[in-house]
């Protein structure tokens, strides 16, 4: 498991509260998962420690008073509970845990939720912190672990809007626990839903919908994509049916529409060279163009690699006098290397 938390709460005065938990949910994710060799569960020794870990957590809850951590340590304690511990707990009323709004706040429009944490306490519609996102991707999980998948669902939504073009989202470090929230919905809500899933979504501006996107249970993980037309102003979306699905949105600016051809014609030819077999990849220069420098940057594929000895041959030919090649760097790997030519 990895997040920002260790280095976040080092010098917290609750850190030993807040290290307990990031431990916890270390170890109790991570339980099982070895195949190759012996678990936690293995050894009364080791167990029997965890189990002492989680009692000190939970005798520590009411320290608890940081809403940037407080999610971890719920879902720490929910963690505990799902793998036997804390049996000995009758009643939750009593513990900070008893109300599950703590430390969440919520869009204007109150389709989203979110874990408040520090400059996102008054969030309404701009993009949140790293540190809120890893808040609420574990306030998601605590709330999946009790199995109050409906209240998980406005945090997912939230999250969901955080995600950029790419899928991930402000940092590696949130983009990790963030990611591992919104499969474990996927996977949960899955189980929930009938079996099959027949769901219509559809896209459109004020009551016209021009655009629609089915989603059957033989495509249901398959990415659709829908170009809409570079127009101004505020899109509805609706869905009708089974299952569940993420619509995300995605702008583009000065975009424009002139199609360009590509200026170096690449091409490339299996070959062989000293009983070698050989890529070899030719590209033409633009000839009406002002630059002095052209910077190539060519990818192996799987299996191949870069010879030194063949590109250093190719700095020996010339054009006209001119060295075609004059630099180049193989990087790490063997994998890339950008001729300057």
């Amino acid at each position: 498991m990895s997040g920002w938390a260790p280095y976040q709460y080092t010098y917290h005065k609750n850190k030993q509260l807040y290290w307990q938990a990031y431990f916890l949910i270390s170890v109790l994710e991570s339980e099982g998962l070895n195949k190759l060799g012996p678990s936690l569960s293995d050894s009364s020794w080791s167990w029997d420690r965890v189990e002492r870990v989680c009692n000190k957590t939970f005798e520590m809850l009411p320290t608890s008073d940081d809403c940037c951590f407080h999610h971890m340590v719920a879902y720490s304690m929910e963690l505990c509970k799902e793998h036997g511990f804390l049996q000995h707990i009758t009643s939750w009323k009593n513990t900070i845990l008893r109300s599950d709004s703590k430390c969440i706040g919520s869009s204007q429009r109150g389709d989203f939720k979110f874990a408040t944490c520090e400059e996102n306490l008054e969030f309404s519609t701009v993009k949140g912190s790293s540190k809120s996102i890893e808040a609420t991707s574990y306030a998601a999980l605590y709330f999946i672990r009790k199995g109050s998948l409906e209240d998980s669902l406005p945090l997912i939504m939230w999250l969901n809007s955080q995600r950029n073009d790419n899928g991930g989202f402000r940092s590696s470090q949130d983009t990790v626990i963030g990611l591992q929230a919104l499969a474990k919905f996927a996977e949960e809500s899955n189980a929930e839903m009938p079996s099959r899933t027949d769901l219509t979504i559809a896209i459109g501006k004020s009551s016209s919908y021009f655009e629609k996107v089915r989603i059957s249970n033989d495509d249901k993980l398959v990415t659709k994509e829908v170009i809409l037309s570079p127009e101004t102003g505020r899109y509805n979306i609706k869905s009708r049916g089974t299952g569940v699905a993420f619509v995300q949105m995605i702008s583009k600016y000065h975009v424009t529409s002139m199609d360009y051809e590509p200026i170096f014609n690449l091409n490339a030819k299996a070959a062989m060279i000293e009983s070698t077999p050989t890529l070899k990849v030719t590209f033409i220069l633009p000839t009406e163009s002002s630059a002095t420098m052209f910077l190539v940057e060519i990818a192996a594929p799987t299996g191949l690699t870069f010879t030194k000895n063949i590109i250093e041959g190719l700095m020996q030919s010339t054009d006209g006098g001119l060295s075609v090649i004059t630099r180049y760097d193989i990087k790490e790997g063997g994998q890339k290397t950008p001729p300057i030519c």
